[in-house]
Order: C-alpha cells, then sequence, then structure tokens
C-alpha cells in the first residue's frame, strides 16, 4: 500500500499464484463458483475456479508495469538518492 518495492514483489507474488493456478484452482476450472446452500441466515458457496487467479494476475502485471505512483516510498527513494526514476514514475 506504501508503494515499497512493487515492481520487485511483483516477481514472487507471481510465482505464488501461478503455483496456485497450476496446483488447485485449474482443476475447478474457468469461473465455476458453485453455490452449496442458501439458508436464512447466509448463502455459502464452493470453490472458485482459476478466473480470480488470472484477474490477480492482471492486476499485479499492471502494478509491475506501472511502477509505484507519486506519493510512494519508491519514489521518495529515488528522489532522495538521486536516482533516476523507474517505470511509471516519470
Amino acid at each position: 500500500m506504501a508503494g515499497a518495492f512493487v515492481t520487485l514483489a511483483s516477481i514472487p507474488l507471481a510465482v505464488i499464484l501461478l503455483t496456485a493456478l497450476f496446483t488447485i484452482h485449474v482443476h475447478y476450472g474457468f469461473f465455476s463458483v458453485k453455490l452449496i446452500e442458501v439458508t436464512a441466515m447466509a448463502t455459502r458457496f464452493g470453490t472458485v475456479g482459476y478466473e480470480i487467479i488470472l484477474l490477480y494476475l492482471a492486476g499485479l502485471g499492471v502494478l509491475a508495469a506501472g511502477g509505484a505512483g507519486r506519493l510512494s516510498i519508491d519514489r521518495w527513494l529515488a528522489r532522495r538518492c538521486g536516482s533516476p526514476p523507474g517505470p511509471g514514475r516519470a
């Protein structure tokens, strides 16, 4: 949330998401939200498919490609150290 090391942190997060995609979610198919039961108290859903993982990967890709924002720690460190801003931080 603070925008610290966004591009660097996206690599292990993508690995974790891809591991979850191929080991767990791919077996349930695309958009396989199953309704288990509806009661007066709540509605229970089953396991989700891999569409949510693809959504998370797309969001992570946008963050990695765009870099941290104007008010991020990465931008502050770049200004403080005098290094040129990274992607999305012009």
